[in-house]
């Protein structure tokens, strides 16, 4: 048994019978309409796609989010009384850089400090005055330049009594061979 006849094994025999022309040429139409309806179709999403990317200004790529604000955080708290004298003020900005604190007491004198060398964190230097009001105003940017500023305030404490000195001899006495040298506590 040959190849052939295991093709046609099933078949009846007699000639093989072709389909009409008609129907050969109907089924050609139907897939040319499909393929053209696809292709327009496709063609159509692309155009749509390009249409969007074009007014949005998207054009196939990613958007890119803008850096965050630079959120700021300022010690002691806006508004706090009874701040310790010991107590340093500190600045700390995340997503960003600090450009400039300004840290002063009500008389106008301002508070020395020291900025990180990542200009992230600026922290006072020295003790605060005792029942004295500070004023502290920040600017900052975040990674695209864009500036934040923020201020607060805070009230360190009033002691019930200041231990002052003096030495003695004091300021214009007149003093001898053996003086003593004393010292006077005000408390």
């Amino acid at each position: 048994m040959s190849l052939d006849d295991l093709r046609h094994a099933d078949a009846p025999p007699g000639p093989r019978r072709r389909p009409p022309l008609a129907l050969t040429l109907i089924v050609l139409v139907v897939l040319v309409v499909a393929g053209i309806g696809f292709a327009a179709w496709k063609l159509s999403g692309e155009t749509l796609r390009g249409a969007v990317a074009d007014v949005t200004g998207i054009r196939g790529t990613p958007a890119t989010q803008p850096p965050p604000p630079v959120r700021l955080s300022l010690s002691p708290a806006d508004g706090a009384r009874g701040v310790a004298l010991s107590a340093r003020a500190k600045v700390t900005a995340d997503d960003g850089e600090i450009r400039s604190v300004s840290v002063t007491a009500a008389n106008g004198k301002p508070l020395d400090g020291a900025l990180s060398a990542d200009a992230r964190t600026w922290t006072s230097r020295g003790l605060l005055a005792p029942g004295t009001s500070y004023k502290v105003t920040v600017t900052a940017v975040n990674g695209a330049g864009i500036p934040a500023q923020r201020s607060s305030s805070f009230t360190t404490v009033t002691p019930k009594a200041v231990l002052r000195t003096a030495i003695m001899p004091l300021d214009g006495e007149t003093v001898g061979v053996g003086m003593p040298i004393a010292i006077w506590f005000s408390q």
